[in-house]
């Protein structure tokens, strides 16, 4: 979530000088005017280095990438006219169509294809800019236009990997024109040229379903609409059926990606444990549960290691369904991996929208954006609090809780007033809090103390100099902020809590998100971290029977107390045990389609449900530290 131009601005003055009085802000100003009017030379020279060709494409592509489409677009523009005779120019141009195409403006897109395919005929990704056109006649309705073009394509690109999207195009075509026979004739040869994997037989099982419901549909508006059907709807039927044949023997094998060694091991094994507890199949095993088999892939927090992993439970071991991965770029890896191969996959990470890359993709843990609404909500407007302070690791999972903390804070009617940003791998919070706290730049007086102690060296011994300067020098902490946002896991927040009481920022909430959540934090820093609050949606002394019974069975597995990721797993996979019992699933669309459609069950972090329109965000809910427990937190 990148911050707006006012939010930055006040996140390097409050990095600057947190904290600061009016003389203080004064001195700082005049000190950087000094050192601007001296560094004139310099403030040129980056200017210039901004104004480079790279500087400039990527600049665009930051644009494009965000969504920003019409700085995007002008960027690139800025590019060409900058260096028109470059291959980057005419990628530029082709960005900028593929912008127009996102846009749904197919005119503008077709014109700027068409200009590379006249002007730059040698462009090394010409037949990828023709692919484009003949697709961008289908799409301005020059359907005559797009086979002909297809036609001299496939000529000239017989073996071309886009040959078959450009059959599907010519599809399309005849499609449109009301040309039924050849467009299924058409649907035959990209069938028979695809690579037959899972994801193209769903697209071409899509593509002629579509052919054959627009075909009766338009069949229905005829007077001979009571006639046989055409032979191509019989054959296509046909295949349609042997597409959806049920999965043979392996409908009760489930494929888990979980990283069991790496950096993300302690959660894998956690949410395993969970998986295994759920599955039925080390206790309470029945001769009619719908689970059979797990299969498990160690994915080391790697992406192409996941993807790897996902492919041999798919193609080799045909899993009906698959649970995980946890970090955001694994998930991503492997929701795409699973869209194309059409196998069911519910993910187990905090990112909000991976379940948007296709109907295939589902996610079951609790949303960072609700966990933020849930915190914020209750600080500012349950316990009346209105200034905060945002202590963040550099990393994709900090930055994005602090932006969304800040943004749904202002919203809110709060205020942060500093802000500071460690290295995850620091273990010394030394220099953060002292920036936040003012304690870390020269205060005006302090010139005084300096003074006082140069006297007094000069008229006292050496030792009452030594404790006389300690004492003149101390500077106490300017506290401007009721509460700590720690984004941060638990081992982290078990070195900040005490450091805070160290400087003598007390008295003031520390906040946290569901990574805080294990016994641990208190083990390790209980006197520090009383009264905190922290999101969850689990925790092992609910009193519901359904908690109390996971938490006595886990306890008697595995010799511990079960986490919110063991309860994750638990619930994914009985989940799944519930909807696999139904009769009528027999292929992975079937499973899909009962996924996002079942919203009756209730489990150990609360009521489950995978609908597009619908998800686990009621399941939030905000704990405290009291002693040495983790209870809910009960707001005043």
């Amino acid at each position: 979530m990148p911050m707006s131009d006012n939010k930055t601005s006040v996140l390097q003055h409050l990095q600057s000088c947190p904290g600061a009085n009016n003389r203080t802000v004064v001195m700082i100003m005049l000190t950087i005017i000094l050192f601007c009017a001296g560094c004139h030379n310099n403030i040129q020279h980056v200017s210039s280095i901004k104004d480079t060709s790279a500087y400039t494409f990527a600049h665009a592509e930051k644009y494009r990438q965000e969504g920003k489409w019409n700085q995007a677009i002008l960027t690139y523009r800025q590019y060409i006219t900058n260096h028109p005779d470059t291959e980057q120019a005419i990628t530029a141009l082709s960005l900028i169509a593929d912008i127009y195409s996102q846009k749904g403006e197919f005119k503008k897109a077709l014109a700027l294809y068409e200009t590379i395919d006249r002007d730059h005929p040698d462009y090394d990704a010409i037949s990828s800019i023709r692919y484009k056109i003949i697709r961008h006649m289908y799409l301005t309705g020059n359907y005559h236009d797009s086979i002909k073009m297809a036609q001299k394509w496939l000529k000239d690109h017989p073996s071309h990997p886009l040959t078959g999207q450009v059959m599907l195009v010519v599809m399309d075509d005849y499609s449109s024109l009301g040309m039924w026979k050849q467009a299924f004739d058409w649907w035959k040869k990209a069938r028979e040229t695809l690579q037959d994997t899972p994801g193209n037989r769903a697209e071409l099982n899509n593509r002629i379903r579509k052919l054959i419901e627009d075909y009766e549909a338009y069949r229905s508006t005829k007077p001979y609409n009571k006639g046989p059907v055409d032979d191509w709807v019989l054959q296509a039927r046909y295949l349609i059926d042997q597409a959806n044949k049920p999965v043979k023997g392996n409908t009760g094998v489930i494929g888990c990606l979980l990283p069991l060694s790496g950096p993300f091991s302690i959660y894998g094994q956690s949410i395993l444990n969970g998986i295994e507890l759920g599955s039925g199949l080390i206790t309470d095993f029945e001769e009619n549960n719908s689970i059979t088999e797990i299969d498990i892939k160690d994915t080391k927090g790697d992406p192409n290691r996941t993807v790897t992993g996902l492919e041999e439970l798919v193609q080799a071991d045909r899993v009906m369904a698959l649970i995980g991965p946890l970090s955001i770029r694994t998930a991503i890896s492997a929701a795409k991996k699973a869209q194309e191969e059409g196998v069911p996959i519910i993910t187990l990470t905090q990112k909000d929208d991976v379940d948007k890359i296709g109907d295939m993709v589902f996610r079951n843990f609790i949303s960072p954006v609700q966990e933020i609404r849930k915190l914020v909500f209750t600080a500012v407007n349950q316990l009346g609090m209105r200034r905060f302070a945002i202590l963040y690791p550099k990393n994709k999972y900090g930055s994005f809780m602090m932006n969304c903390f800040w943004d749904t804070l202002n919203k809110e009617g709060g205020t942060v007033t500093a802000v500071e940003s460690y290295d995850p791998d620091t273990t010394d919070f030394a220099e953060q809090i002292k920036k936040m706290t003012g304690m870390y730049y020269p205060r005006p007086n302090d010139v005084d103390n300096t003074t006082n102690t140069i006297q007094k060296k000069n008229s006292e011994n050496k030792e009452d100099e030594e404790e006389d300067e300690e004492e003149d020098n101390k500077i106490e902490p300017i506290v401007d902020f009721d509460a700590v946002f720690i984004p941060d896991n638990f081992e982290t927040v078990a070195m900040i809590a005490p450091q805070l009481t160290y400087y003598d920022v007390k008295g003031v909430l520390l906040m946290g998100t569901s990574v805080w959540q294990s016994h641990k934090l208190i083990d390790f820093a209980r006197d520090y971290v009383q009264g905190a609050i922290f999101t969850s949606g689990f925790y092992i002394d609910n009193n519901n029977p359904l908690v109390q019974d996971f938490v006595k069975k886990y306890r008697e597995n595995f010799g511990k107390n079960p986490d919110i990721m063991a309860a994750y797993g638990y619930d994914t996979i009985r989940f799944l045990r519930e909807v696999m019992s139904d009769k009528d699933i027999h292929t992975r669309t079937d499973l899909k389609d009962r996924l996002s459609q079942y919203c009756d069950f209730t489990g150990v972090t609360g009521q489950i449900c995978l609908s597009p329109y619908r998800g686990n965000e009621g399941n939030v809910r905000l704990f405290t530290i009291k002693g040495n427990k983790i209870v809910p937190f009960e707001s005043q």
